[in-house]
């Protein structure tokens, strides 16, 4: 965490020049905001540039902003919680599938297998944490989650996964349904769990490159999401519970993959 007007203010002016090649910096997950009376120019480039940069800003109570900074600190009524991992843009996520691709092409290698998981609605971060780490025992190649509707990579995120966060690479970008279609334009196949779906992970030909894309455990995947998948495969389950944590399911998911492309 990080607070104060004038140390947000430069940590956002800093991630501004970034963009310019300079030094890389921490992202900044959201920032917390309780608008008390004094208001000042700081405040409006600080909601400019968290526009700008596609920061969530929150508004909040000054009780919420004098826990997240701690006892006693002095914070203006403003506190920027930033991620201990650094977290890919789209275009560079792009990039990395890009250069993987050709890599694998020109030695004369398979893609059968390559995988990129996708997260819809992952707001838990220990859930998010548990599976990133399947993601990175499993050999996904990336995981990507939305901006919005989603937990931020924060260290409870990066403790639950058993430090996978560090090793893997992580992108987070404004609109899932745009990088599925990104990535089916290369030559993925995007596949969604669902319980609703009639065939059964363990029918489905999984050797090829895929996407895997997973959804909250209580709503699932959003409808123009699932809608983008090539294919939808459920999870066969024998107890009277219908669902499994999106973690297990993911994990389920990433072995199939693994498993029919390890003979």
């Amino acid at each position: 965490m990080i607070f104060g007007r004038n140390t947000v203010l430069a940590y956002l002016e800093g991630l501004l020049a970034e963009e310019e090649g300079q030094p890389e910096s921490a992202e900044v997950n959201k920032i917390f905001l309780h608008e008390g009376p004094g208001t000042d120019q700081r405040l409006s480039r600080i909601k400019q540039l968290a526009k700008h940069l596609r920061i969530p800003l929150v508004l909040v109570d000054r009780r919420k902003v004098d826990m997240l900074a701690g006892a006693g600190k002095s914070h203006q009524g403003i506190v920027a919680s930033l991620s201990p991992v650094k977290v890919l843009s789209q275009t560079e996520l792009l990039d990395l599938v890009d250069s993987d691709l050709e890599r694998i092409r020109e030695i004369g290698g398979s893609t059968d297998g390559y995988t990129v998981l996708v997260l819809d609605g992952i707001e838990d971060p220990r859930n998010l944490g548990a599976i990133i780490r399947c993601g990175e025992v499993m050999g996904a190649r990336a995981v990507v989650v939305p901006e919005r509707r989603a937990a931020g990579i924060n260290e409870t995120v990066a403790k639950t996964s058993a430090g996978a966060a560090f090793h893997i690479p992580i992108a987070r970008v404004t609109n899932l349904v745009r990088i599925i279609e990104a990535l089916k334009e290369r030559g993925l196949w995007a596949m969604g769990l669902t319980p609703a779906a009639r065939e059964s992970i363990y029918r489905i030909d999984l050797k090829r490159p895929v996407i895997l894309v997973v959804g909250s455990e209580g709503k699932g995947m959003g409808r123009l999401v699932e809608e983008k998948c090539d294919l939808l495969a459920s999870i066969p389950v024998i107890g009277k519970t219908q669902s499994l944590n999106a973690s297990v399911a993911a994990g389920i998911g990433l072995y199939e993959i693994v498993r029919q492309n390890s003979d």
